[in-house]
């Protein structure tokens, strides 16, 4: 099985990454850009967990395959779809069975797939690890009053070329007045993180 490290993915230009965690997994935080594939729904991997802890591993296993054997084909093509001639990176929670069994498959039916090593989990801790070096020696932070064209002056520096950071807007949340009103659900913190860390890098 061919795999790939949080460092080798963080040095690749625009990799398909699909992540085949459940919905809610997804939505809790990933990594920017990944497309959610999810080998099982919210309410599967809740019933697979409550299997696991009930009757074991062994269970858990047979209900898992007996979920995911009648989409497996639609999944694999929906991967083969998105990927297009690119070699996709398959990860989930923690580079476990998951990720595991749909790169199998991929390379079982003859398309070239990447495991990314310990999954979401490792590479958060792998961009933890880059904020010192990613940190600029100095940074200005403009701030002011709600309303007066923060959003603005930062989008003028930003096409002028200036490094930009617009944390209301990766947050989707414009403060304690107007909160999410015109950008749609909130970001967690979670998710957060890699979205600040991806701008850095960039």
């Amino acid at each position: 099985m061919r795999e790939i490290t949080v460092e080798e993915l963080l040095n690749k230009n625009n990799p398909v990454i699909i992540d085949v965690r459940s919905p809610i997994e997804y939505k809790d935080g990933a990594i920017p850009g990944s497309i959610n594939i999810p080998l099982f729904t919210d309410d599967e991997r809740v019933e697979i967990g409550i299997i696991y802890k009930n009757e074991g591993q062994g269970a858990a296993k047979w209900r898992a395959m007996e979920l995911v054997s009648p989409k497996l084909p639609s999944l694999l093509k929906e991967i083969k779809k998105t990927a297009k001639d690119e070699i996709p990176v398959i990860h989930c929670w923690r580079g476990g069975n998951r990720s595991k069994a749909v790169t199998a498959f991929l390379e079982f039916s003859g398309l070239n797939a990447k495991r990314l090593v310990g999954g979401y989990k490792a590479y958060r801790q792998g961009i933890l690890k880059e904020i010192p070096e990613l940190l600029p020696d100095r940074a200005v932070v403009l701030h002011g009053l709600t309303g007066v064209g923060k959003t603005e002056v930062l989008k003028i520096l930003e096409d002028k070329g200036y490094p930009v950071l617009d944390l209301e807007g990766m947050a989707g949340h414009r403060g304690s007045i107007f909160g999410t009103i015109g950008l749609g659900e909130a970001t967690i913190k979670k998710r957060l993180i890699p979205f600040y860390l991806s701008g850095y890098r960039n």
